[in-house]
């Protein structure tokens, strides 16, 4: 098989240097090099896409055959072509706003404000008409490939479980952590009661760690009946092929220096500390994703047919009166609030991150402190009271790592499946190839 390369479909098209045609290129004699259904791509057109990629790829390209750079090409023009015959057939197009943002990334690639990249294009003798017509053909095709490859890509929860888990088997070897354990033995023979009074003794010694009243280490010493309680429980560096079976879902979900559930494992009732971790890093990025959440409540109060806005900003300001005064948060929004979905909960959110609020609830929720109610907002929903019951930070890691292995697999299947739907584009076409010295993918 001959050597080929493979670059990104689009990376043609949205180069950030836009290369223009050369003294020896425009003096090409322009015959056809390929057909492709009822258009034709002519030399002086390939030769020109041939001098953008040499000038993207700088030096690597010195180490392509000229045939294959130029047939890989051609290639791309092909493929191209038959996105925007398809694109067309779609009804697809792109708007003015489209193209602006389009300008706006290529400066920001080049390090510029649009002005200055607008300036540097005249310079070089750059048309605005011809950057706009390729950010036209980057765009038609990139929506192209979102209404027929993107949106048709599922990753269901059962490919990111068995994803993590072949990545763990890849890291097993790799990585390494350093753990305290507390186990309390469960004698042979005990009974259900006897059971549930040491899985009690352990949740205490569990509350004495998280309380800072002693240290892992001292209480290791003090309760466990482990071979390493004399040493605080230290079993030091095991690998995850060598740790207890029971540790291994368990440990790798700990940040460092946090503490484990209790849980059963051999020999009795465990909790572990996570000293720290080395080797290779997860997909989080080997750091703990910490976040901040709040616990909130909030009034919500809508204008209506039956009370205009002055009446309804009247009846916030008495309720915020009455909250003043010492009235029942819950107990006002399950009266007034007009959010269906929490006011039969005393207006309750529950747990959530302060941005997924609007705005203006999320700007002010940033700045309570749990007890507080906040001043009346205007937003876009009505008059919204606000109040923050608590506050805490949870670790996230796990699901920051779900959700990484997830865009992973996501973009994997998109590129597997783009591959296919780009043939099957080609296999469905007229293609008549011209160019002298052609080297087929197939071969």
């Amino acid at each position: 098989m001959k050597h080929r390369f493979y670059s990104s479909l689009l990376a043609f098209f949205v180069a950030a240097v836009i290369a223009v045609p050369s003294a020896s290129a425009q003096q090409t004699v322009d015959n056809i090099v390929a057909v492709v259904n009822s258009d034709v791509i002519l030399a002086s057109e390939l030769a020109a896409a041939v001098q953008q990629t040499r000038a993207r790829m700088g030096a690597q390209a010195d180490n392509i055959p000229a045939d294959t750079l130029r047939s890989n090409t051609l290639d791309q023009l092909i493929f191209a072509r038959l996105q925007l015959e398809r694109a067309k057939q779609q009804g697809l197009s792109a708007s003015d706003n489209d193209i602006q943002q389009g300008i706006a990334r290529l400066a920001q690639q080049n390090g510029m404000q649009v002005n200055e990249f607008m300036q540097a294009l005249q310079q070089q003798g750059v048309p605005l008409d011809a950057v706009k017509q390729r950010i036209k053909t980057s765009v038609l095709i990139q929506k192209l490939r979102r209404k027929e490859v993107m949106e048709k890509v599922s990753v269901s929860d059962q490919d990111v479980t068995r994803f993590l888990q072949s990545q763990s088997l890849r890291d097993q070897n790799n990585r390494e952590y350093h753990i305290l354990d507390i186990r309390i033995d469960i004698p042979a023979g005990a009974g259900s009661t006897s059971i549930k009074q040491i899985r009690q003794r352990i949740e205490d010694i569990r509350e004495q760690v998280l309380s800072g009243e002693a240290s892992f280490a001292a209480l290791a010493k003090a309760n466990s009946d482990g071979d390493e309680a004399s040493r605080g429980g230290d079993l030091g560096w095991l690998g995850s092929a060598f740790m207890p079976k029971s540790f291994i879902d368990i440990v790798p979900k700990l940040g460092d220096g946090q503490v484990s559930q209790v849980f059963r494992g051999e020999g009795g009732f465990h909790i572990i500390k996570l000293v720290g971790s080395r080797g290779s890093r997860n997909l989080a990025g080997g750091e703990t994703v910490m976040v901040d959440e709040v616990e909130v409540r909030h009034i919500i109060l809508k204008p209506n047919k039956l009370r205009n806005d002055d009446r309804t900003r009247e009846l916030a300001v008495q309720i915020r009166e009455r909250l003043d005064a010492g009235g029942d948060f819950g107990s006002l929004a399950k009266e007034y609030s007009d959010d269906k979905s929490t006011r039969d909960q005393g207006g309750d959110l529950g747990w959530i991150q302060a941005e997924a609020l609007g705005p203006r609830e999320a700007t002010r929720v940033a700045q309570m402190q749990p007890g507080e109610v906040s001043p009346i907002l205007k937003t876009k929903q009505g008059y919204i009271i606000v109040k923050v019951t608590d506050r805490r930070q949870r670790d996230k890691t796990r699901e920051a790592i779900r959700s990484r292995a997830r865009q992973v697999i996501g973009q994997r299947k998109a590129e597997a499946k783009g591959r296919r739907w780009l043939q099957k584009l080609r296999s469905e076409a007229y293609i008549d190839i011209r160019m002298p010295g052609y080297q087929s993918i197939s071969d």
